[in-house]
């Protein structure tokens, strides 16, 4: 349960990871859902953000660069 959130949070879903890094700005967090994503390109993350997943530990199993 995300409990943290208050009425100014703003919430967008994006189809890769790099677009969620290149849509971030310094603050925002990156909520990452379980199973395995794959980076077709390096990322360069330019602000302070901070990349956490969701779900069980154990469904978290990594971001690959491919």
């Amino acid at each position: 349960m995300l409990f943290w959130f208050t009425e100014e949070t703003v919430i967008e879903h994006y189809e890769s990871f790099e677009q969620a890094i290149e849509n971030s700005y310094e603050g925002d967090t990156i909520l990452v859902y379980p199973g395995n994503h794959v980076i077709n390109t390096p990322c360069v993350v330019k602000d302070s953000i901070v990349i956490s997943g969701i779900g069980d530990q154990i469904e978290i199993t990594g971001i690959f660069l491919k």
